[in-house]
This record gives C-alpha cells, structure tokens and sequence, in this order.
C-alpha cells in the first residue's frame, strides 16, 4: 500500500466502502507460500497484511500470525480486510455526519484560518524584530513587515577610509 502511487489500488482512503477496502486487499500482492507468517524481509507483501491487521485490530504480529495459523494467505486477506473495515467504520461514520453539515465545516475552517493568521502574524513579527524590521513594520502589521521583506532597505555602507 502506498498513498503516493497514482495507482488508486495502492492504498485504502479512509472515504473507501467497504467492497473497495476487501477488493484492495484481495488484490495485494503476496508470494505463493500459502501460510501467513511475518517476515518482512523475505515475505513483504504477507507482513505488510499482517502490519495492517495489528493496527487494524490492536495485535502484535506474533498474536496475528497465530491467529491466522490455520489460515492460508488468500483466507488471512479476509481477515485483514473485516479488521480494517470495523476500524475505519467509525471514522467514516464521523466525516459522513460532518459532512453533512457545510455550515459547521465552514464556521470551523474560518475559525481556525483566523487562528492560524493570529499565529502568523505573531512569528512574523517576532522574525522581523530579531532580524532588525520591527521598525519598519511598526503599526504595519503583517502586510507591512511582508513589504520590508520584498523591499528591503538599501545596505548600509561603511564610509571609506
């Protein structure tokens, strides 16, 4: 599984239904030793399942490969995609209410985009000052300081000599 393949069966999205999520998994690539065992070196494609199902279900992958020990790796792709389904369940359950509501997804963006630009703001101006353009941001706010930065003022030379 990889989220930056473009290939959209390389990974399982958090929006996937759940025939998406057991069509992926049945489709990840494994070797032909039919038994699920949990070498990442030698079996990637079968420890790669397993990893899933661990974080899927809470285990660590010695409790899934005995789980899965009289399971052969075709059956064991059942077991991790019914595990990743029950996770993912409430998550999508969540953005599914969310999204039905766009008026409280826009008040929470604004919110915190004003909250995010308070911060902003407040590291600019701290950047500015230790950098000597406090001065000429002073009362200026933001779009001042971010003019000085554009803009500097011509370099001080040293009288000759």
């Amino acid at each position: 599984m990889s989220k930056s393949d473009p290939d959209p069966k390389s990974r399982i999205l958090l929006s996937d239904p759940d025939d998406a999520i057991e069509r992926k998994i049945r489709k990840a690539v494994t070797d032909f030793t039919p038994q699920v065992t949990y070498a990442p070196e030698t079996r990637p494609g079968v420890s790669n399942l397993i990893r899933l199902h661990c974080l899927a279900a809470g285990l660590t992958a010695e409790e899934a490969t005995e789980e899965a020990a009289h399971l052969s790796t075709a059956q064991y792709k059942g077991v991790v995609a019914r595990a990743l389904q029950r996770a993912l369940a409430p998550v999508r359950a969540r953005a599914a209410r969310l999204l039905a509501r766009p008026r409280l997804l826009r008040d929470v963006l604004q919110h915190g985009a004003a909250r995010a630009r308070r911060r902003a703001d407040a590291t600019h101006a701290h950047v500015a000052q230790r950098l000597g353009l406090a001065a000429a941001t002073a009362g200026g706010g933001a779009a001042a300081a971010a003019a000085a930065v554009r803009a500097p003022a011509a370099p001080a030379h040293r009288a000759e000599e």
